[in-house]
């Protein structure tokens, strides 16, 4: 048999060749054999002088001088049997290529039974039962044979995993997407992921980039509303205004300006300009009540935004007037009991502390129980978020600032807050040590699903990027609508609501109105009216509870 062999064949693909001539049959070792000498023959005139190569060059040249003499359908039944050889020879990245560029017939058997499968992964695989499984597998297979050739996952691993010379960039983030979901199936927690995943958020902004706000959203820009905050917030420069506070503002003078301007009227507060704007919210609420509250605004709306135009009204008198008029409808929803959006929410679906507490291993069992990594992701970065809240009730904004290593680090026993001054009321925030009992939330967060064992190798990589780093925006945290969206999705509520649950929290256990604005960061101790509410509303609940239970004992009575 080996004297059939040509003798300028390569000898590193003599026994690649033997073993095909001995398993195949008659008509295709005669094929086989004629397709080797005709490679020899036209390598030998082609490159006079030179041993012949089967490498990737020579196969695709070969390709072409076929091409130019020989039908489409002859060309494939030559090209099919070098095809043969070159993914069983030891020319990796002839193998590599080919099994990327040419069609891949293998079987699952045929996938899973290769040489660069790990023996733990090929048992997992035979035991996989999932839609759609071959194709989990065979990028699975073009990973394990990306590390067999170069001996190690590279930083930049797209260009060295899809070989594909037309490929497009939807289709690479696809199979990237199900070599993840294989990889978590067959190696769940391998340190690979962590690479995979950052190569995955990298793609998804490009295939898919963030659009841009819609029209309705961007901020109007009016040259004289914008110099009434310029001049508001140049009078107290030793305040940080933070912006959504100028944002509120702005949202009032820019509908004062639209209601004068209906009128042929430029800005102003004198006493008729105030008349219009009062006329508008008082319609506005008559509004709210005919449709019970669907439409319109609730009295604490009105006072809202009326309270925005105060510091721009320059007469004395007037702005008195003015702020009688607000606070008669503050007045009206304490005794008509129109409740904040949150605590109807919490009143809705009520959480405390402890709820939030197991809500959070919670989202953690059921992060390591899917497949799907854009799920994980967001699972964890909630979990995560809960770990500080259910500490230290943060502002989102202030969630969002968080860095790993600076503002929030890691030490052998627990995390550590370091914050500095809050964005929103600029109060100094003393370092804080969090409990152990949050760690794992934390971790979970930074891990996104690999394995505890590389916590120090992934804190160090992401040491520098935001804590709570944004899927579609590599480098950059959660946007604050995204970071609100995807805490309320997971756990209920937003983020604010814990603020609230916080104060009702520590009213309950009899802290003084002190500790509150330290712990909920304002600039003020909370007022005695706030206190009383917040009192007044746990009084409340606690006489519902005691009711239910009298309502039980007498039942079972």
């Amino acid at each position: 048999m080996t004297s059939t062999i040509p003798a300028e064949w390569p000898v590193d693909f003599q026994p690649v060749l033997e073993t095909r001539l001995k398993t195949a049959s008659k008509p295709m070792r005669w094929r086989i054999l004629r397709t080797v000498r005709m490679y020899c023959t036209w390598s030998r005139d082609e490159f006079p002088g030179r041993p012949v190569v089967f490498d990737l060059d020579g196969w695709k040249a070969f390709r072409r001088f076929l091409g130019t003499s020989l039908t489409v359908d002859v060309t494939r039944q030559y090209m099919r049997v070098l095809y043969d050889l070159g993914t069983s020879g030891p020319d990796k990245d002839l193998r590599d290529w080919l099994y990327e560029n040419e069609i891949d017939k293998r079987s699952v058997s045929d996938i899973i039974a290769a040489r660069w499968w790990p023996t733990d992964m090929r048992h997992l695989a035979k035991d996989l039962h999932v839609s759609e499984r071959r194709r989990f597998l065979k990028e699975v297979d073009g990973y394990l044979r990306c590390i067999d050739r170069l001996g190690a996952l590279p930083a930049a691993p797209l260009p060295h995993l899809y070989l594909t010379e037309m490929i497009a960039e939807r289709t690479r983030y696809q199979r990237l997407s199900r070599l993840c979901v294989g990889m978590e199936m067959l190696t769940h927690g391998h340190p690979h992921l962590v690479v995979l995943r950052r190569a995955q958020t990298d793609l998804y902004s490009r295939v898919w980039p963030p659009s841009p706000s819609q029209p309705s959203s961007q901020k109007r820009v009016i040259a004289e509303v914008e110099a009434l905050l310029n001049d508001l917030t140049s009078r107290y420069p030793a305040t940080e205004w933070s912006a959504s506070t100028v944002g509120n503002h702005r949202k009032s003078l820019i509908l004062h300006h639209d209601l004068l301007a209906s009128k042929g009227r430029a800005i102003s507060f004198d006493k008729s300009a105030l008349d219009i704007f009062a006329d508008h919210a008082l319609n506005r609420l008559e509004h709210w009540e005919q449709t019970n509250g669907e439409k319109g605004w609730c009295r604490r709306s009105v006072a809202t935004y009326c309270a925005q135009l105060g510091p721009f009204i320059q007469d004395i008198e007037e702005r008195r007037k003015w702020s009688r008029f607000t606070n008669r409808f503050w007045a009206l929803a304490d005794k008509n009991g129109d409740p904040k959006a949150k605590e109807r929410a919490l009143c809705e679906r009520p959480m405390s502390l402890e709820d939030y507490f197991r809500r959070a291993h919670q989202l953690i069992d059921r992060a390591n129980n899917t497949t799907n990594v854009q799920v994980r992701r967001g699972l964890l970065t909630v979990a995560g978020v809960l770990g500080i809240l259910l500490v230290f009730p943060l502002r989102r904004g202030d969630l969002c600032r968080l860095i790993i290593g600076d503002q929030l680090s890691r030490n052998a026993k627990s995390w550590m807050l370091d914050l500095g001054w809050t964005k929103k009321s600029g109060t100094r925030v003393e370092p804080l040590v969090l409990p152990e009992e949050v760690s794992p939330f934390l971790d979970a967060c930074l891990l996104q699903g690999t394995e505890p064992r590389s916590l120090w190798r992934v804190y160090r990589e992401r040491s520098g990027a935001p804590f709570l780093e944004s899927p579609k925006r590599a480098g950059e945290a959660y946007s604050l609508d995204a970071l609100s969206t995807l805490v309320a999705r997971h756990s209920g509520h937003g983020p604010h609501v814990l603020r609230t649950i916080w104060a009702d929290t520590l009213v309950a256990r009899g802290a003084d109105r002190e500790v509150i604005a330290a712990m909920l960061q304002h600039k003020n101790p909370l007022s005695q009216e706030a206190y009383e509410f917040l009192a007044r509303k746990i009084r409340l609940r606690e006489a519902a509870r005691a009711l239910r239970d009298l309502a039980d004992q007498a039942t079972a009575a």
